[in-house]
């Protein structure tokens, strides 16, 4: 099956059944489609809403911690009964959820919820180019060697990836897409992999990398990251390759 597939599984939702007891993946599911779940996945139900959580996995299967699946089952409304479907996007290690009631109708998603952009949509928006990657590439140039400038006094060396982030890498679909480059081919793996992002403090995370024909992109433990370094809209940061396994975060206005 090829990498771009999307796989899906059902729940029901029995009357009076609580978070708990719904968090286990059939391990029919993972058995037979994604053998090697990653650690962290992220999750978006009717209400537009994308929730990070993080996988268990034991001798039964895996299941969804209680960390943010029992907010998404909350939020849900579930009353008992519902006809609720998965459907995971292994390249970005995400889950669409859709709910149908008793009714046998499905739950919209609220008016202003959609995104304007696809995911895959949004994965395609270019990285902004340093000129150490792309010399004559932009007409920005000045900003940018101000940018480096900045970098050079912290003594942050190149290899390194400038990147303004949006509220798809950090408030909705969680995950970093960067275009593809001559600094990724060289510097990072050409196949699927687990790499460590590390902040300025030195703290570490594990994330999926995935590359791609056209671009690449973080995913599968991105969400936390932004999430437990309070990374927002608009801030700009720079991605410094330290090995073929690790990339140091840091965020341009801390080193004002």
């Amino acid at each position: 099956m090829g990498s771009d597939e999307k796989f899906s599984f059902y729940k029901i939702i029995q009357p009076g059944q609580t978070s708990l007891e719904t968090m286990r993946i059939p391990p029919n599911f993972t058995k037979n489609y994604t053998r090697n779940l990653p650690k962290y996945v992220t999750l978006k139900g009717p209400n537009g809403k994308i929730y990070p959580l993080q996988l268990r996995k034991d001798s039964a299967g895996f299941s969804f911690k209680e960390d943010g699946w029992d907010s998404f089952f909350k939020d849900s409304g579930f009353q008992g009964g519902e006809f609720t479907v998965f459907t995971y996007d292994e390249p970005y290690s995400h889950f669409e959820v859709r709910i149908f009631d008793m009714s046998g109708l499905e739950r919209m998603p609220l008016m202003g919820s959609c995104d304007s952009m696809s995911l895959s949509e949004e994965l395609a928006v270019p990285a902004i180019p340093l000129k150490q990657v792309h010399p004559e590439g932009s007409n920005n140039n000045d900003n940018y060697h101000l940018y480096d400038e900045m970098l050079e006094k912290a003594g942050i060396k190149f290899p390194y990836i400038l990147k303004r982030l949006t509220s798809y890498h950090v408030e909705k679909i969680f995950v970093m897409n960067f275009s593809k480059s001559s600094v990724l081919e060289q510097y990072l793996p050409s196949e699927r992999e687990n790499i460590v992002l590390l902040n300025a403090e030195g703290r570490s995370w594990e994330v999926s990398y995935i590359p791609k024909k056209n671009r690449s992109s973080l995913s599968g433990g991105w969400g936390r990251f932004a999430h437990e370094n309070g990374l927002k809209v608009d801030d700009m940061c720079a991605f410094q390759i330290l090995s073929q396994h690790e990339i140091r975060v840091h965020v341009l206005g801390d080193l004002v």
